[in-house]
């Protein structure tokens, strides 16, 4: 199946969008019923130990894990700094500690499968 200019190639078969993600402990999570398909974990993503909790609990809930955003991050504005260091060190953990956690989770059940893409947004 081919897709021409300014379509999208059809799927060979349907199947359904299974979604697993991780929200800071005490978030209100956007999965309002509890469903197949979804998998919504509390996770700190700062704590390596949650991080792999997400990963193994998420290819033990779907089989295996395609794709990986690593979308968590902190602002750190000239307020915060200011402030003092503790906001300084909780950005650090979240936005450079919470990629390698994520990479480290994960990586190995992406080169277990032989598939799977690491992405991490500006």
């Amino acid at each position: 199946m081919k897709a021409t200019r300014g379509e999208v190639a059809p799927r060979p078969r349907a199947q359904p969008t299974r979604v697993g993600f991780g929200d800071s402990p005490g978030a209100r999570s956007n999965t309002r019923r509890k469903t197949s398909a979804a998998l919504a974990a509390p996770t700190d993503i700062a704590a390596p130990h949650q991080v792999q909790r997400l990963a193994d609990t998420t290819v033990e809930r779907f089989g295996r894990v395609d794709l990986v955003v690593s979308n968590a991050g902190m602002r750190c504005g000239r307020t915060d700094l200011a402030r003092g260091t503790r906001r300084l060190a909780s950005s650090l953990a979240v936005n450079v500690q919470g990629v390698v956690n994520g990479m480290r989770a994960f990586v190995s059940h992406l080169i277990a499968a032989g598939r799977g893409h690491l992405r991490h947004p500006d």
